[in-house]
């Protein structure tokens, strides 16, 4: 299983950036850049983007422990937890999905749907915006004003903020789920 998720992480990178690539390089004359707007420094790009995504992540597990998301946290962390992650495979997996699915979504699509619809469609597809399930879609409203700031963050300040905010989130949230929650709590 662990091998699946490590090849599914590198598919995302891989797979999501070249889509946006060349769905980009057939349907627009402007190209995805990663440095765009010049005026911001990458390395503060990326100093924002970290501290934005700590910050968020913070938010998002302080959610899931609460009493009541105990049953979806029930549900998913068995799940997690039996990939048996390593912090180097915690690390890999979530700059996969930064990276690539930020180059899809809010370097390509945000460009054309704007900040708010691609917000929407990223928590959608992950799946937390689900009628059926009121504990999931709180978790989905609190993911979907998240993503909704890091589509801002590209406006302003570059995808690379957007590249690292999505990678802190994610190792965050993978290195509490797989190391810190216990089903004792």
């Amino acid at each position: 299983m662990k091998k699946k998720i490590l090849l599914l992480a590198a598919v995302t990178l891989i797979g999501f950036t070249f889509l946006a690539i060349c769905i980009n390089y057939f349907i627009s004359d402007t190209r995805i850049t990663l440095s765009e707007p010049s005026d911001w420094n990458i390395f503060l790009q990326i100093l924002l983007g970290l501290i934005f995504g700590y910050i968020s992540a913070f938010f998002c597990v302080t959610l899931i422990r609460t009493e009541y998301m105990k049953p979806v946290l029930n549900k998913y962390l068995p799940l997690i937890k039996s990939f048996q992650l390593h912090v180097y495979e915690i690390v890999f997996i979530s700059f996969c999905a930064g990276f690539g699915e930020e180059v899809f979504f809010r370097g390509f699509l945000q460009n054309y749907f704007g900040v708010i619809i691609t917000a929407f469609i990223f928590v959608a597809l992950h799946g937390y915006l689900d009628p059926r399930n009121l504990k999931i879609s709180i978790y989905g409203i609190l993911m979907l004003l998240i993503i909704t700031l890091i589509g801002y963050m590209k406006v302003y300040v570059g995808l690379i903020g957007c590249i690292a905010a999505h990678t802190m989130i994610d190792i965050v949230l993978f290195y509490f789920l797989t190391f810190k929650i216990d089903f004792n709590e």
